[in-house]
């Protein structure tokens, strides 16, 4: 927002102008804005310094970062466990085969592209 190429944690989560409508809304912005605070702190601002530098980003964007690699698997979990017994079971996933095969783990390319 500064325009000094480095991402401070109220730049990366700051929302737009207008998101928040109602006491909903502004709950689940609430929820939304503890989790980037976390993911900025823990994961992405990774000498904890307060400051992600442009190596920080291209570091935490990168496909093959471990930490994009597990947060796409928890996703594709809790979207396939219809069951939520928190275990794949071999029908959960035939369902889902082609959610699987199209994640962008599986894709790179597609990721890559979509990405930059």
């Amino acid at each position: 927002q500064d325009s000094d190429w480095k991402l401070t944690l109220s730049e990366f989560i700051s929302l737009p102008v207008g998101t928040v409508e109602n006491q909903q809304g502004q709950d689940i912005d609430d929820d939304w804005v503890k989790e980037r605070k976390k993911e900025f702190e823990d994961v992405i601002d990774s000498n904890h310094d307060g400051i992600v530098t442009m190596n920080e980003l291209e570091e935490y964007m990168d496909p093959m970062n471990e930490h994009n690699a597990l947060n796409e698997a928890k996703q594709m979990i809790a979207v396939a466990d219809e069951n939520q017994n928190h275990r794949l079971e071999l029908e959960e996933i035939l369902r889902y085969s082609e959610y699987f095969t199209g994640s962008k783990l599986m894709d790179y390319a597609r990721n890559v592209h979509e990405e930059f």
